[in-house]
């Protein structure tokens, strides 16, 4: 017969992957700056769901300023209030 474990084992530590807190700002872009010194301070503070949700912002910002580079502006916005009708 097995013996059951009568305690609650050990919890697994995972490694946090490096690249998760990876961001490089666009140059020039007052929005990524700002993310940027709020990665810091989160790293600063050992805060890591802070700095991976803010790099994550940083790194899907870069995108947004590449693709305005290529395909040029934005799309034009429509309202679909209803007084607007």
């Amino acid at each position: 017969m097995s013996n059951p474990v009568r305690y609650s084992p050990r919890p697994v530590e995972l490694p946090l992957e490096h690249w998760l807190l990876e961001g490089t700002p666009a140059p020039n872009c007052d929005v990524c700056a700002a993310r940027r010194a709020l990665l810091d301070q989160a790293l600063k503070a050992g805060a890591w769901k802070a700095a991976c949700e803010t790099a994550q912002g940083i790194r899907n910002h870069d995108r947004g300023h590449s693709e305005a580079a290529v395909s040029g502006p934005g799309p034009k916005w429509v309202s679909l209030a209803a007084d607007d009708a």
